[in-house]
Parts: C-alpha cells; structure tokens; sequence
C-alpha cells in the first residue's frame, strides 16, 4: 500500500493498494501539497487530478493521461478522522 501524505503537514491524502503509482487511476482525486517526490505515474490516469502546489520533482510521467474530459468516476481520499 502506497500512502501519499501532505508535503508540509504529512496528513494522509491518498492510499493506493499495491507497490508503486505507475499505471494508478487517480482522475479527480485532490492531491493538493502532495509530496510526490520521486513517484512513480508512468502511465497512470491523472485527468482531472487537482495537484496545487504538490511536490513533483523526479517524479516520472512518461506515458500518463494528463489531458481528455474528468473520469466518470472518483477517488475517494482515505479517512484522516
């Protein structure tokens, strides 16, 4: 399981079943000040993913959907309560 926490207050944002993001579906998910450093979304789906002020740098995109219309369905952000 891959958990991606908060770049600045390391809350969970988003938990992901398996070893590694490539090939993730992640359309509409909000991801905002994501740290993202390193990850790997080659060929993941990432329409309408909401990454305001995330922390990209290193991560690999190659082969990732970054454009079309949102996916009809949504990913819901773990429970923080």
């Amino acid at each position: 399981m891959i958990t991606i926490r908060h770049r600045v207050t390391g809350e969970s944002l988003l938990e992901w079943p398996g070893d590694t993001l490539a090939g993730a579906e992640l359309a509409n998910a909000v991801l905002l000040y994501a740290d993202l450093r390193g990850a790997d979304l080659s060929g993941a789906n990432l329409r309408a993913l909401d990454l305001c002020q995330a922390d990209l740098r290193n991560a690999v995109v190659d082969g990732a959907n970054l454009t079309g219309p949102a996916a009809p369905t949504s990913v819901v952000p773990s429970s923080t309560g």
